[in-house]
């Protein structure tokens, strides 16, 4: 085996003439191993492929190893992004006018109706991890908009993300810095308030994690969701739990899932195995699949999704989302 170094990809051909193609950015990590008397190597991929290579010689992986190792781009200019242009010749200078925020947002007809954008963010002083340039409604300064984001866990104040063609909007922020003593921020109550108003008189506050999860925010981190209704300080929101669990846990879920597939594809390759053994490996694999909670984690999404959908298709009324940031 040796590897041919085709652009993104490392091409493995075999003394056949059998190719089988890698995309380098795929590759987790390369392992050595030497199942006497044979020496390999494993090459774990981000996308759950697992690919064995043994050589009889100690050499001939050595080797490998090296040609693998010139597969690497030692320069920026070999990198994917700038090896692959456009046929145009674009000055590099002008990158970053290519995508424009007001072309996009009039596209969306948002400019036009009751939304601006707004330079507030220009420096990346107020919100650090938001674009220069955001869509808010353009009753409210960009005063406000400062007072909003220190209400906001990471200033992450409520932007317009996306506009449908009947006008409802979809916006993203963070969640509120309430606390366990509910503090309040009269710009950020006034704010959703506006967004209500555009729409149909209303808001949804769809909260992607579930009660119990930002309950423990709002006594341990001092953040939290809003308090809606017409007796509380958003009167004119209505807030819904998506009940999705947090980043940590779809994580290690998906390494679990990650695992059990490596598993199933070296099982399958386990030519000692009996038949009766191969079925109930497979049987134990269904269930422990099911243990990983990902199937749970995607039906979660898109129910979630499918609220948005509901929402702003059968009601038109604008929504927000947040979770924990």
């Amino acid at each position: 085996h040796y590897p041919l170094r085709r652009q993104r990809q490392m091409c493995i051909r075999d003394s056949h003439n059998n190719d089988l193609e890698i995309t380098l950015t795929s590759i987790l990590k390369i392992e050595k191993f030497e199942p006497t008397p044979f020496y390999g190597i494993v090459i774990t991929c981000k996308n759950v492929r697992k690919v064995r290579l043994v050589w009889a010689l100690h050499n001939e992986r050595k080797n490998f190893l090296y040609q693998l190792s010139l597969c690497a781009p030692h320069n920026l200019d070999d990198l994917f992004a700038f090896a692959h242009k456009q046929a145009q010749v674009i000055d590099s200078s002008s990158g970053w006018g290519i995508y424009s925020p007001f072309d996009e947002y009039s596209r969306q007809g948002a400019l036009n109706s009751g939304w601006r954008i707004s330079t507030v963010n220009e420096k990346y002083e107020v919100i650090p991890t938001y674009p220069s340039h955001i869509v808010v409604p353009s009753r409210l300064d960009d005063a406000t908009l400062r007072e909003v984001a220190k209400f906001r866990s990471k200033e992450r104040l409520p932007v317009l993300a996306w506009r449908s063609m009947l006008g409802v909007a979809l916006c993203r922020c963070s969640q509120p810095n309430v606390g366990t003593f509910q503090k309040r921020s009269p710009e950020d109550e006034r704010y959703l308030e506006i967004l209500a108003h555009m729409g149909e008189g209303k808001i949804y506050v769809l909260d992607a994690r579930s009660r119990v999860n930002a309950l423990a925010n709002t006594h341990l981190l001092g953040k939290g969701f809003e308090k809606v209704g017409q007796n509380n300080f958003y009167k004119s929101a209505v807030l819904k739990f998506l009940n999705m669990e947090n980043c940590h846990v779809i994580r290690n879920s998906w390494l679990k899932l990650q695992d059990l597939c490596i598993a199933r594809s070296e099982k399958r390759y386990d030519y000692d195995a009996s038949s009766e053994e191969s079925l109930l490996f497979e049987d134990d694999w269904f269930y422990q699949v099911h243990l990983t909670g990902w199937f749970h984690h995607l039906c979660q999404l898109l129910k979630g999704t499918l609220e948005i959908v509901n929402i702003m298709t059968n009601e038109q009324c604008n929504v927000l989302v947040h979770c924990r940031y």
